[in-house]
């Protein structure tokens, strides 16, 4: 078999030409800036209709705003234009090289969708890669990554008793931050504006703007139940939200730039998130999550969760006497530390990590060939 791994930014380049060295003659780099010549191949508008719309609102949230008509049009045509010509790019690199397998960081962006589209029109299975959801390890699916990924959503996968013992396991080496006596925080992590996180699983709050709105009208409920608000920004997010802040400053909804998530996790009653990794941190910590977007973790037992504004306000009204299942909790970190995730954190890939990443694509190969 021969495995492409097909990289669109400088440290993915650089991770899997490491990757690629331990896996030698069956592994491939491919940098999607390589130049190619080819004659265009045209895509059907449908089968890409739904990248296209997920750009254009990339396009809108990263402007803090919606985007108009004539504008849509032309993102539209251009974005197809684009599709256009790398998909025939991948799907001559997929025949030229003979490619057999493929890794795809994410595989949720316009390139990485792209081809993985190619893949799929030239019969090559994909594995997808992203960071790790528990600190020091990275994530390998054969399915996708967050919402997406191959976890179980069965309660009753994580309650035996393997995955139970290796949640205590887990849990016994992690690092305990000493609870604070009185948490009235409820935590706010906000999210990048144009993240797939946001655009793709997050059916009724569409960016931060709209996590502004629902913060202003869940406000009064959270005095009365003894809370109070706090968010903190995500550091990466480039769009202009300095009218975002005033307006939770102005309705003294603290904006929190400068202390960490770890630092704010002790002090929380709960969190609240669309899908963000700071809930599995939280979860960690053993601290309620109201999932307000679609998240693995989003589990009966394990999260709240609300599709509404009016079933947020009945978890906000259940956080007093609601904990996570703690068995729940142990099994399901269990099987993502003894089984789901590969040991290593990519950013500082060990030998043991590479060997760890080449095993585990080995597994997932020899599974699909034997049809599991």
């Amino acid at each position: 078999m021969k495995t492409a791994l097909f990289a669109c930014s400088y440290k993915q380049r650089q991770y899997f030409a490491q990757l690629a060295s331990v896996m030698g003659n069956d592994g491939f780099l491919l940098w999607y800036k390589s130049p190619s010549f080819f004659l265009p191949r045209c895509v059907s508008w449908r089968r890409v209709s739904f990248d296209i719309n997920q750009e254009i609102v990339k396009s809108a949230n990263a402007r803090g705003g919606r985007v108009r008509r004539p504008t849509v049009w032309l993102l539209s045509g251009s974005h197809w234009l684009r599709a256009t010509w790398l998909y025939a790019k991948y799907r001559r690199w997929l025949r030229q090289f003979q490619i057999t397998e493929s890794v795809v960081w994410n595989g949720l962006k316009f390139r990485q969708r792209l081809w993985c589209l190619a893949c799929e029109d030239e019969k090559v299975n994909v594995c997808y890669m992203e960071n790790g959801l528990l600190p020091g390890f990275t994530t390998l699916d054969e399915k996708g990554v967050n919402y997406g990924n191959s976890v179980s959503r069965q309660v009753s996968y994580f309650t035996n008793a393997a995955h139970i013992e290796a949640g205590k396991t887990y849990l016994s080496k992690c690092q305990k931050n000493t609870a604070a006596e009185t948490r009235s925080i409820i935590l706010v992590p906000f999210q990048v504006n144009s993240d797939s996180q946001v655009v793709r699983y997050s059916p009724w709050i569409r960016n931060m703007a709209d996590m502004v709105d629902v913060l202003l009208k869940i406000k009064p409920q959270c005095e009365a139940l003894g809370y109070r608000l706090l968010v903190k920004p995500h550091p990466k997010c480039s769009t202009p939200q300095k009218s975002l802040f005033d307006r939770l400053r102005k309705a003294d909804i603290e904006v929190v730039f400068d202390v960490g998530i770890n630092e704010l996790l002790p002090l929380s009653s709960a969190v609240i998130t669309l899908n963000s990794t700071v809930g599995m941190e939280a979860l960690i910590q053993g601290v309620p999550v109201i999932v307000l977007g679609q998240a693995f973790y989003d589990l009966p037992g394990l999260t709240l969760s609300a599709a509404t504004l009016d079933e947020l306000k009945v978890a906000m009204a259940d956080l007093s006497t609601w904990q996570p299942d703690e068995t729940l909790r142990m099994g399901f970190l269990g099987y993502l530390a003894a089984h789901y995730q590969v040991p290593g954190d990519w950013h500082e890939a060990s030998n043991e990590h590479l060997k760890a990443v080449v095993d585990r694509l080995t597994e997932i190969q020899r599974k699909r060939v034997a049809g599991y």
